[in-house]
């Protein structure tokens, strides 16, 4: 029965993929990435690149007000059905197919037989979701009640639900991720794989939270001794202060050093005013220390 739940799930992680390849996930509100680049280029401040777009969704919310009004006018007046606002992308980008209606029918069919086979206590989490498989149990459910109230929210809101509930829709739409995480209940060997991951994992936060304090101390000490140095460098001051003019910006860019990227310029720069022989040692030194140590 665990083979053919894995095989439904992964048809499912295909269509989910064929969704959101052509572009049914989302939260189908306008997209700015054009406008932004306009007013950038116009040098507008945020809050005007704000007012714009409030400006924008009014108008667009007019507009669609207006096409509902002159749409009830002409049906009462010819006693015609016409939809003058067909094609408006908040309704019509959801992809409530009859494939979804079918998976979502699988997976209760499924729950109700695991029910009917091991019973309440097996099927269900237990009231404090501390007993062991309970995390599994409430994914099964959730899949389960999200996948419902995906599909039943479509039919009651109809092809033109409002801005809100469009963006509540597509919320829910994405949660059809969480389907795939169930091929790790569904097959053994995955399952054991997921349980050393997440064992290597509690134990990689802790070799980041030794990284996060290193870097924190060097941060403080590079913030005060360069960062409020900047001056030294005269016209690249600027980019100096960009990378030490505070302790957010000094691990920032001592992260952008562990990653191996860019610290060659970043020494470069630094050896104008430091000397060579101290920035180059300090940044391999740094580099040994917290990335090839801690990922050794």
């Amino acid at each position: 029965f665990n083979i053919v739940v894995g095989w439904v799930i992964l048809a499912n992680a295909i269509v989910i993929g064929l969704e959101t390849d052509m572009g049914l996930f989302g939260f189908g509100t306008p997209g700015w990435t054009a406008l932004d680049h306009d007013m950038s280029g116009a040098h507008v401040d945020g809050a005007r690149q704000n007012g714009v777009k409030i400006l924008f969704n009014q108008i667009f919310g007019d507009d669609r007000a207006a096409k509902g009004d002159l749409q009830q006018f002409a049906n009462n007046t010819f006693h015609v059905d016409i939809d003058f606002r067909q094609g408006f992308p908040a309704g019509e980008r959801a992809a409530y197919t009859l494939v979804e209606y079918l998976f979502v029918l699988f997976y209760v069919v499924e729950l109700c037989m695991r029910f009917c086979d091991q019973g309440c206590k097996k099927t269900l989490p237990s009231f404090c979701c501390r007993a062991i498989g309970d995390g599994w149990k409430i994914l099964d459910i959730s899949v389960v009640f999200l996948g419902i109230l995906d599909l039943g929210l479509a039919l009651v809101l109809g092809h033109h639900p409002s801005l809100s509930a469009t963006r509540l829709l597509a919320l829910l739409r994405t949660t059809r991720v969480l389907r795939i995480l169930r091929l790790f209940r569904v097959c053994h060997e995955l399952k054991i794989l997921g349980g050393a991951y997440r064992k290597a994992f509690w134990a990689v936060l802790w070799v980041g939270a030794l990284i996060l304090v290193i870097n924190f101390v060097i941060a403080v000490l590079l913030t005060s001794l360069i960062g409020q140095k900047t001056y030294l460098w005269g016209e690249k001051k600027d980019l100096i202060e960009s990378w030490f003019g505070s302790v957010g910006r000094s691990m920032q860019t001592l992260f952008t050093i562990m990653t191996l990227s860019g610290w060659d310029n970043i020494a470069n720069e630094l050896s104008e005013v430091i000397p060579g022989t101290i920035v180059m040692p300090a940044i391999v030194l740094y580099i040994m220390l917290c990335c090839f140590t801690m990922a050794s």
